[in-house]
C-alpha cells in the first residue's frame, strides 16, 4: 500500500541505514589507534560523509552506549563514547552507495550530498569567525537541513521517481512538485526525522527559521543558502544577496566576506574530491579569482584544523570569557567550551580534561582534544597513601603549573615514568579544578605533536584561563 503521509514517511524512512560512500570506509580504515592520528582528524573524516554521522549519532545516542541522560549532540563527543574500534565495525557494516544506488536516483543523491558538503563548511566557517558555541553543532546542523531529501532520494523508489518528472517540468518549484506528489514539503520530513532520531535542537530551529530561539540559526541557514544558491554561478543576483548578507552578519566588509566563502568553496571542492566524487563538482562552481585563492592558500580557514598548528591568539580571548561565562548553566558545555578555548587561545596542540572518581581514589582521564580515545582511558592514576605522584600533588596545591627543566623543575621529581609514558612528554601546563574548595580534576595541555616549545606569553594565558574557569564555576556552585 503507498504511504501517503508525512507519519507514513518517518515510519517508513526512520529505521533505513542511509548508504555512506566507499572511500569513507577505506579512509577510516586508514586510522589507528597506535598512530599519531588526531581525534580531530577522524572526526572530520566522519562529518564529511552525512550518513556515517547520522550513524555515529544513532548509535552513541542508544541505549547500550548512553547509559546517562545526556544526549551526544556532537561527532567528537560520539568518537569519544564510541571507540575507534565501533566505529570501523560500523563502517564495514553500512551499505555502500555504490552498491543500492544506481543511475537517476544515485546521481541525485551524491549531487544533494556535495551540496549538503559544502553548505555545512560554510556554515562551520561563519560560527567560528564569531566565536559561537558549539561550532560543530552548526555544522551537523546544515548537513541534516536536507536530512528529508536525502533519505526520500534514497528510499523513495518510484514515488521519488514520479517527484524527479514533476520537478523537471518547466515552472513547477521545489514546493509545488514536493506538496503535489508527496503532500507536504520534503524539509517536513526533515524536521520529523530528526525529531525520531532526537538530533540537536538548533537543527529543529533552523529548519524552522526561529533566529530568536539561537542566534546560529542564521549561520545554519547562510551557509545552507549560499550552497543551495551557488550552482546558479557566483555571479548570479540570489549569490550576491546572500553574499551581502552573511557580511552584514558577520561585520565585516564584502570584499573579505566574498574572499571567505571562496575559500570555503575551495575547501568543499578538495573533500569531495577526497571522497571521489569530482565528477558532481558543478554543484560548487569554481571561485573564478585567482587572488582569492592565493589568499585563501596564505591563511587557515576559521573553524577547520590548520596544517600548522595555531598560535597564541590573545585577540580571542575577551570573546572566549563572554563564551564561557555564558555556558556555565550546562556544565558538559562549560567543559567543551574551555578546552576548545586553550587549544585556540593559547595555542596548544592537545588538551586533556581527566576529574577524580566518585570515591576520590583515582584520577581518570574523560576528554581530549588532539589525543587518540586510548590514550585519554589510559590516563588513571590512583590517589592516596602511596608515594606522590605529579598529578596528586598538583590537586593539593591548586594552582597552575608549568612543568619544564627550567621553569618547573621542583615539579619534575613528582614526574613518574608512568606519567612520562602517557604524556609521551615532559613539558606542559597544568591546572586544577576545583568547585567549592573541593578538587574534582585537572586539565594538562601541551605541544607534543608539533614539538613546539612552551612560552612565557602562552603560559601567561593559561593561567588566565584558569582563574576564568575558576572564577565561573564559583558561580555555578
Amino acid at each position: 500500500m503507498p504511504v501517503r503521509d508525512l507519519d507514513g514517511w518517518v515510519l517508513r524512512l526512520s529505521n533505513r541505514e542511509m548508504p555512506i560512500f566507499s572511500s569513507t570506509v577505506n579512509r577510516i580504515q586508514g586510522f589507528s589507534p597506535s598512530d599519531r592520528s588526531s581525534l580531530r582528524d577522524l572526526t572530520q573524516r566522519i562529518l564529511e560523509d552525512v550518513a556515517l554521522t547520522i550513524k555515529v549519532l544513532k548509535l552513541a545516542n542508544s541505549a547500550y552506549y548512553k547509559p546517562d541522560a545526556m544526549r551526544i549532540t556532537t561527532a567528537q563527543w560520539a568518537v569519544m563514547r564510541l571507540g575507534y574500534s565501533s566505529i570501523r565495525e560500523l563502517c564495514h557494516t553500512s551499505p555502500l552507495v555504490e552498491e543500492i544506488l544506481w543511475g537517476p536516483r544515485r546521481e541525485r543523491v551524491i549531487r544533494e550530498r556535495v551540496k549538503t558538503l559544502h553548505g555545512a563548511i560554510q556554515a562551520r566557517s561563519f560560527a567560528a569567525s564569531q566565536f559561537a558555541r558549539g561550532v560543530e553543532e552548526v555544522y551537523i546542523a546544515t548537513s541534516f537541513m536536507r536530512l528529508g531529501h536525502l533519505m526520500f532520494y534514497c528510499f523513495g523508489d518510484e514515488v521519488a521517481d514520479q517527484l524527479e518528472t514533476r520537478l523537471s517540468t518547466p515552472g513547477c518549484s521545489p514546493a509545488m512538485a514536493e506538496r503535489e506528489v508527496l503532500g507536504f514539503r520534503l524539509s517536513a520530513l526533515s524536521d520529523a526525522l530528526a525529531r525520531e532520531w532526537n538530533f540537536c535542537d538548533l537543527l529543529h530551529a533552523s529548519i524552522e527559521r526561529r533566529h530568536r530561539v539561537d542566534p546560529r540559526v542564521a549561520h545554519v541557514l547562510l551557509g545552507h543558502n549560499l550552497a543551495e544558491s551557488v550552482e546558479r554561478g557566483w555571479d548570479s543576483l540570489q549569490v550576491r544577496r546572500v553574499i551581502q548578507t552573511i557580511s552584514s552578519t558577520l561585520r565585516q566588509d564584502v570584499r573579505d566576506t566574498t574572499r571567505l566563502v571562496h575559500a570555503n568553496a575551495r575547501q568543499a571542492m578538495q573533500a569531495s574530491r577526497d571522497l571521489g566524487l569530482s565528477r558532481y563538482l558543478d554543484v560548487i562552481p569554481s571561485p573564478e579569482s585567482e587572488d582569492d585563492g592565493k589568499a585563501a592558500a596564505r591563511r587557515p580557514l576559521a573553524g577547520t584544523s590548520a596544517p600548522s598548528p595555531a598560535a597564541p591568539d590573545s585577540g580571542l580571548m575577551s570573546s572566549f570569557s563572554a563564551l564561557l561565562r555564558k555556558s556555565r548553566l550546562d556544565v558538559n558545555l562549560f567543559f567543551t567550551t574551555l578546552l576548545d578555548g586553550i587549544i585556540r587561545c593559547v595555542g596548544m596542540d592537545r588538551v586533556l580534561l581527566a576529574l577524580l572518581t566518585p570515591d576520590l581514589s583515582r584520577i581518570v582521564g574523560k576528554y581530549g582534544l588532539g589525543w587518540e580515545w586510548e590514550e585519554v582511558a589510559r590516563f588513571a592514576f590512583s590517589l592516596g597513601d602511596q608515594e606522590p605522584h605529579l598529578f596528586q600533588e598538583l590537586l593539593r596545591a591548586r594552582k597552575g603549573v608549568w612543568v619544564n627543566r627550567r621553569n618547573g623543575r621542583e615539579w619534575l621529581r613528582y614526574l613518574t615514568p608512568e606519567i612520562q609514558t602517557v604524556m609521551s612528554t615532559t613539558t606542559f601546563f597544568l591546572m586544577p579544578i576545583v568547585i567549592k574548595n573541593q578538587a574534582i580534576g585537572l586539565i594538562c595541555a601541551d605541544r607534543y605533536p608539533s614539538g613546539r616549545e612552551l612560552d612565557e606569553a602562552s603560559f601567561v594565558s593559561f593561567l588566565h584561563i584558569h582563574q576564568l574557569a575558576h572564577e565561573v564555576l564559583a558561580s555555578m556552585g
